[in-house]
């Protein structure tokens, strides 16, 4: 499986697991039943509408009613087919049912969250990915350095995997008691971003017990907030900084 490789504003790498080709197949797949269940539900409705109609035959609409029916009825059918995926995309952001239960998600390159437009790429060009039976979006994916098919690579997109993304316990706020006391005056100096960042890449290395990761991070952070060494180790430095950001955040507020 590739790995996305991100620079944070502290030069600091994070790395993404990138959705793989079967990832995507199967939530193409469950989107594909999704889309054939709708279906199934308006041929249901289109039935029990006939049969009423049949037992009732003397109130039979006029010609141009049945006309504005007709209209309607393909409008419901291929609306939401047609559109599937762009709206899924962009009310879901960036999952769709198949996505979501796959766990796979579309961010940009960059990690940061797809405009329409970029949805609207990605959507526009399926029709050429999906050409012949997908075969040109998965010789793409294949054989690209980022897993990208033809929309991924005109919107700057690419789907990676959500196992490692943040959570609500994952967000910018830490807890601290009403005493804390503050140790790191310049931990404002961080944005919210930059401290979702923190979060993050300290998620990483406590799943990997990778402390070179801890440290490295611990190094640049210090580096920006100016600070002199410390007895803390580096995961103690860094909980630390978080804890103050979160304290001066509410106090100056």
């Amino acid at each position: 499986m590739n790995n996305l490789k991100v620079s944070t504003s502290q030069n600091v790498e994070i790395t993404y697991k990138l959705a793989s080709i079967g990832d995507r197949i199967l939530a193409t797949i469950i989107d594909t039943i999704v889309i054939i269940g709708y279906l199934i539900f308006l041929a249901l409705i289109a039935a029990f509408i006939a049969k009423v109609a049949g037992d009732s035959i003397d109130q039979i609409p006029s010609s141009d009613a049945l006309d504005f029916l007709g209209i309607l009825v393909i409008f419901l059918i291929m609306i939401p087919v047609l559109f599937y995926n762009l709206l899924c995309e962009v009310f879901m952001n960036g999952q769709s049912f198949g996505k979501k239960a796959v766990k796979i998600k579309v961010v940009k390159v960059d990690r940061s969250e797809p405009s329409f437009g970029n949805y609207f790429a990605r959507w526009i060009l399926r029709m050429i990915d999906s050409f012949p039976y997908y075969g040109i979006g998965m010789c793409c994916i294949i054989f690209s350095k980022n897993s990208q098919r033809l929309g991924d690579m005109a919107a700057g997109t690419v789907v990676i995997k959500l196992n490692q993304e943040i959570t609500t316990a994952d967000t910018v706020f830490q807890e601290f008691k009403d005493d804390h006391e503050v140790k790191f005056e310049n931990a404002l100096r961080l944005t919210d971003r930059d401290v979702e960042v923190i979060k993050s890449i300290m998620k990483q290395a406590n799943t990997n017990d990778d402390m070179e990761l801890m440290d490295d991070l611990a190094v640049k952070i210090k580096e920006v907030l100016n600070v002199e060494e410390t007895q803390l180790t580096s995961r103690q430095f860094l909980y630390q900084v978080l804890k103050d950001y979160n304290y001066l955040s509410v106090v100056n507020e």
